[in-house]
């Protein structure tokens, strides 16, 4: 999963700290304070083994099997106009609930993909097709592309979707990782917490405190 880190948090000096009088400057150098940060990878992989992650996980995986199946039925009806689409979704829904009539209907919608298949690899191998004949592949093959763009276009929408939740529980996990690190920073009083990829050398490490509020 990606980081992020709030404005707040990155590096970069507060106003208190510019804040000296004169004669403070005059009797002594300002205090300097020590540097403190944490390592979010650290974190990160503790947080993994919550079981709000595995929640987040589990509700992902979820979604991307219903969406799944969903393209396998759409897969099916690629020679289904809208209309019958819709209803067949509907149908769908219902499950145990549907009569026999709206079964009966979504079991010919169905089968039609097999029928068109069928029907342009019979007429496809004749050697000397009659014009009634030649139309006809002509009408089936416009069908075939067309069920195609059709079908990659509700494929591309389907992944948007899985890549909006991805990206939501991605925040989700991100804003709880930052909750916990302005909790430490208000208990350790530290002003300003960096990265742990900013920090070269010495400076307070924070992430065991983090780590400790994990799940907390």
């Amino acid at each position: 999963m990606s980081r992020r880190t709030r404005r707040s948090l990155l590096p970069g000096i507060t106003a208190g700290t510019l804040a000296a009088t004169a004669a403070a400057v005059q009797a002594a150098d300002p205090p300097k304070v020590q540097p403190a940060f944490v390592d979010t990878e650290r974190v990160l992989a503790v947080f993994r083994k919550t079981p709000a992650f595995a929640q987040a996980q589990k509700q992902f995986s979820e979604r991307a099997k219903e969406l799944s199946e969903e393209m396998a039925f759409l897969a099916q009806l690629r020679y289904c106009t809208d209309a019958e689409r819709k209803e067949a979704l509907l149908i769908r829904g219902k499950a145990i609930n549907a009569s026999a009539a709206e079964r009966s209907k979504l079991d010919g919608w169905l089968k039609r993909a097999d029928e068109v298949e069928n029907e342009i690899s019979r007429l496809s191998q004749k050697q000397n097709p009659t014009p009634e004949e030649a139309n006809r592949i002509k009408l089936l093959s416009d069908m075939r592309t067309q069920a195609a763009e059709q079908l990659a276009g509700a494929a591309a929408d389907r992944r948007d979707q899985l890549r909006d939740l991805d990206n939501k529980l991605t925040e989700q996990v991100q804003e709880e990782i930052m909750g916990l690190v302005e909790r430490v920073a208000k208990d350790q009083r530290a002003p300003v917490v960096y990265a742990r990829s900013a920090i070269l050398f010495g400076g307070t490490d924070l992430t065991d405190h983090v780590i400790r509020k994990v799940g907390k």
